[in-house]
């Protein structure tokens, strides 16, 4: 179902900077761990070049189901941006109305965000920080097709929430989520 990591495909695929060749080695790499180098420079390069700048291409809807793939499997502690890339490329693939292609990806992307809500549950024990429960509302609201909500969250990082709270009921201190 998921497009394989050794398969030819990848090099027809694109992202921001050409082929989307480099990408199952990036996918290999959030395998080894959050705390690793090469996971850190993985994650990097998935924001920069296979989603630049909020372009959705069609390297990121053969990367999305691998990556919630890791996060479903629960082996390793998983950061934000488990759930905040996807929740990214999903909410700008139905803001733009673009088609997920090539259409043999579409069973497994799919997939994935039916399996998005599951994977927040597995790791519904570890420790939540804003930045965290952020991603994970965005990716479970956009999966239910709230792309207007998804877009609030995505935007409603610690300090623009601190902004808010405080422009519509004054002081907040003493909140133990900031």
């Amino acid at each position: 179902m998921l497009l394989p990591l050794d398969s030819s495909q990848w090099r027809e695929l694109r992202h921001s900077f050409g082929s989307g060749d480099n990408v199952p080695g990036l996918i290999r790499a959030l395998g080894d761990g959050e705390e690793s180098e090469s996971a850190r420079a993985a994650w990097d390069v998935l924001w920069g070049e296979v989603h630049h700048q909020g372009d959705t291409y069609s390297a990121c809807f053969a990367a999305l189901p691998h990556i919630v793939r890791i996060a479903l499997e629960g082996h390793i502690p998983c950061s934000w941006q488990f759930f905040g890339w996807p929740a990214s490329v999903e909410v700008q693939r139905l803001k733009n109305g673009i088609a997920v292609a090539p259409a043999d990806l579409l069973p497994a992307y799919q997939w994935a965000l039916s399996m998005i809500p599951k994977a927040i549950q597995r790791h519904a024990t570890q420790p939540w920080d804003h930045v965290f429960a952020q991603a994970a509302c965005t990716a479970l609201v956009v999966t239910r097709g709230q792309v207007l909500l998804a877009e609030v969250l995505l935007e409603l990082g610690p300090s623009v929430a601190n902004d808010f709270m405080k422009w519509q009921f004054g002081d907040v201190t003493g909140r133990g989520d900031r």
